[in-house]
This record gives C-alpha cells, sequence and structure tokens, in this order.
C-alpha cells in the first residue's frame, strides 16, 4: 500500500480547537486486554497515546510539542476523515514501572488504537511486553531500548539511538578521525550503544579505534572533571550524547580546557539559537548529525506547524520525529475502510510499502524488516550530515541519507 503525504495539509490550516489531553498515567493493574475496538462513531475522535518522559535524562520536554501541534494540524485539516484526533500524554519520567504503568493505561482503554512518538531513553522492557500482547501498534517510536529495536509492534520513522550516538561516531570515522569516542548519560540505551558501535559501526571503518565512553549521571551539572577524564584519554573526534543542558555545559568546558577536536552533537539536542546564545564561540568545529533531512517541504511544513501551533517550544528533532508520525497515523488511517481498530491499524501498517515523508527521510517502507540481528525493526536507519554556520543548522551539501549500519549513502 502505497501513502503520500498530502502537501495542503502540511503548509494550510484553519483555525479550529484541538483535542489534546495531558495526562499523568499510571496503574498498578497488571491485566493487559488484547481487544481494542476503538470507537465506530463517526464523530467520536480517534484516540492515541505518546509515552515519553519529562525530568533528567529524558526526551519528553522537546519532543511532546511536536506531538501536539501535529494533532492541532491535522485536526485544522479535517481530521482522519471528518474525525479529530484525541491525544494523550503519559509522563514516565525515567521510570520503567512507569512506562509500564502507561502501556498498560493506554491498552485498558478499548478506544486507544494505538501509541504515537513514543521516546524513552530506555526503560521500556514492561512497556513493550504490554504493548505486544495488547497487539497495540507503536507508530513512529523513537527507539532507544532494545525492546522497541525488536517489537513487532514498532513502526519506527527514524533511526532513534542508532541515529543519535552510533551516527556520530561513524561521522567521525568517516571523516579519517583516528580515535573516536563519546560521552553520554548513564541511562540503559548508553549501554545497547556502546555494544552497537563495537558490533556495527566500527568494523565498517577499520583505520579508526573506538575509545571506551564516559558515562555521567543525568543530574551531574559541573563538567570539569569529565572533560579532564576525556581529555586524558586522548579521543581525535568526541561525539557528545548528552542532554541539552549536559551538552551546552560539557562542550564549553572541554573547549575552555583547550580541547580542540571536531565534537558531534545530535540535531534532536540543540537548536541553533541554544548553540548561538549559549555555546557561542565554543561551536567552533562542531558537526550536528541529524535524522531528518531540514530542507524540503516536509522540514518547511514542520516549522510552520511549529510556529503556528507551539511557537514558545523549542524546536529540534526530538519534536520531528511525533510530528511526522502523528502525520503519518492520520494518513494511514484514512486508508482504513470500517473501523478504525488496533487490528485495523496494524494490519494497514504491516502493508505500508511506501510513505513519502516529503525529503524528512527516506521513503519508508515497512513490509520489508531488517535482518540485522538484535534490530529487527529499524526499517529506516539513516541520518544526514549537517553543519552550524552563521546561526543556522543546515544540510551539509549534496543531502546524504547515509545508513549507519552499512555506511552506504543515499544521495537525496
Amino acid at each position: 500500500m502505497r501513502v503520500d503525504r498530502g502537501h495542503r495539509l502540511w503548509l494550510a490550516g484553519v483555525a479550529a480547537a484541538s483535542a489534546l489531553v495531558l495526562a499523568a498515567c499510571g496503574s498498578s493493574d497488571d491485566k493487559t486486554t488484547g481487544g481494542g475496538g476503538g470507537s465506530t462513531s463517526s464523530s467520536d475522535p480517534i484516540k492515541i497515546t505518546m509515552i515519553t518522559g519529562t525530568g533528567p535524562g529524558t526526551p519528553g520536554a522537546e519532543g511532546i510539542p511536536g506531538a501536539k501541534a501535529a494533532v492541532s494540524d491535522v485536526n485544522d485539516n479535517g481530521g482522519v476523515n471528518g474525525r479529530k484526533l484525541e491525544l494523550t500524554v503519559c509522563d514516565a519520567k525515567a521510570d520503567a514501572n512507569l512506562a509500564g504503568a502507561c502501556a498498560r493505561t493506554a491498552v485498558g482503554d478499548k478506544d486507544q488504537v494505538a501509541t504515537v512518538g513514543n521516546a524513552l531513553y530506555g526503560y521500556t522492557d514492561q512497556q513493550y511486553a504490554v504493548q505486544n500482547q495488547a497487539k497495540m501498534p507503536a507508530i513512529g517510536v523513537k527507539m532507544y531500548g532494545l525492546a522497541e529495536h525488536g517489537s513487532p509492534m514498532s513502526f519506527p520513522v527514524e533511526a532513534g539511538g542508532i541515529g543519535s550516538v552510533p551516527a556520530g561516531v561513524a561521522l567521525l570515522a568517516a571523516k579519517g578521525v583516528k580515535k573516536v569516542m563519546f560521552v553520554s548519560v548513564n541511562v540503559p540505551s548508553s549501554t545497547n550503544t556502546d555494544a552497537f558501535i563495537r558490533k556495527y559501526v566500527m568494523p565498517t571503518f577499520p583505520n579508526s579505534s573506538y575509545i571506551k565512553p564516559v558515562l555521567v549521571p543525568t543530574t551531574q551539572t559541573d563538567m570539569q572533571a569529565t572533560s579532564a577524564e576525556i581529555i586524558r584519554s586522548a579521543p581525535d573526534g568526541i561525539q557528545v550524547g548528552l542532554p541539552p543542558a549536559q551538552a551546552i555545559a560539557f562542550v564549553k568546558t572541554i573547549r575552555a580546557q583547550g580541547y580542540t577536536g571536531p565534537l558531534v552533537i545530535p540535531s534532536s539536542v540543540l537548536t541553533a539559537q541554544q548553540i548561538k546564545d549559549q555555546i557561542g564561540a565554543a561551536a567552533g568545529n562542531l558537526i550536528i548529525s541529524g535524522e531528518f533531512s531540514h530542507e524540503g517541504p516536509g522540514w518547511e511544513a514542520f516549522l510552520a506547524g511549529m510556529k503556528k501551533y507551539q511557537p514558545d517550544a523549542n524546536v529540534t528533532e526530538q519534536g520531528t520525529n511525533p510530528w511526522i508520525s502523528v502525520h503519518m497515523f492520520a494518513d494511514v488511517a484514512k486508508t482504513i475502510s470500517g473501523p478504525i481498530t488496533r487490528e485495523s491499524v496494524l494490519a494497514a501498517f504491516q502493508k505500508l510499502d511506501h510513505y513519502d515523508t516529503k525529503g524528512l527521510t527516506p521513503a519508508l517502507d515497512y513490509t520489508k524488516p531488517p535482518t540485522y540481528e538484535g534490530y529487527t525493526r529499524d526499517f529506516n536507519p539513516t541520518v544526514v550530515e549537517l553543519q552550524y554556520k552563521d546561526g543556522v543548522i543546515s544540510n551539509v551539501p549534496p543531502v546524504k541519507f547515509t545508513n549507519v549500519f552499512t555506511g552506504q549513502a543515499l544521495t537525496s
């Protein structure tokens, strides 16, 4: 089944109220429900949930506004064949038990048909055990934990965890950097990242060596000792896999201590304005790794949507993922004949062999699961090299989507 993004829906909108619910989800009830009937009324909203986290060591603060903006955009443009979307955001913090409770709450509501734009730095084993049993699709999940990388319910848009830190290490090695390493927060996904780099990235670049990563507590604010430890390891290039406040502090500190080598930061972490205002002159020799192209109609529509519906939000790729994921869910739901249920949504995505993201990513195909061991749901393992220049983050021309597993590039 082929579905193309409607250009009109990306760029146009009329004033209407959005259907949003911010929920502090949680339940100790271990019962899961396999049936996901969904409402059959043509006037009832279509209910979806986003499971993410806010607070230290979580990506939700930047991702939630993207989901809200997308729901508003879809609803302002006719919804799904006249039905509005209703979004519940379930805050799991950085807690596996809360993530499991969020999933149980979602599947316990028969009218909830899918999760959309989930993002947690690991902590997801319970969550996906629940979603797998209930056969609740996870559309556009940002895959940081091994549980979602292997879940048959996962339909990711972008490379997730392997598209941030491993991609930065790969970008450095591809540029001929001899000794590479990364610094990150001490969360479950960092262990997965280290294993992935050793197994898949470094064998592709035999002329580069890999230094053991440095992991810091999620609450650490002073980067003096961490920067000094890393400099003693003598890396030629460093991937910075830290949340915004820590990333800013680390870059400024390690530059102040005299390190001049290239630093890679994912575009999902910092905005161009944050780099300009808070890093300033220390931003020299900075490489940006992206999971989305920053030019073309898809990116322009995302920026326009955020400006219109979430004007006070930081605009990073953490928001791009739920933005395109909500739109993809809506576009696919429009093709379903009959009730929109968990079962019908799952069947539709299993048959989706071409989804056009308007240049944000390569076209998506969910009919051919990858064969990489442990990463069988990484349908789009590509990244884009970006640059920071004159206060702007932009693509490095020519635009290339590079496969993190193989190092092969597809020119856009």
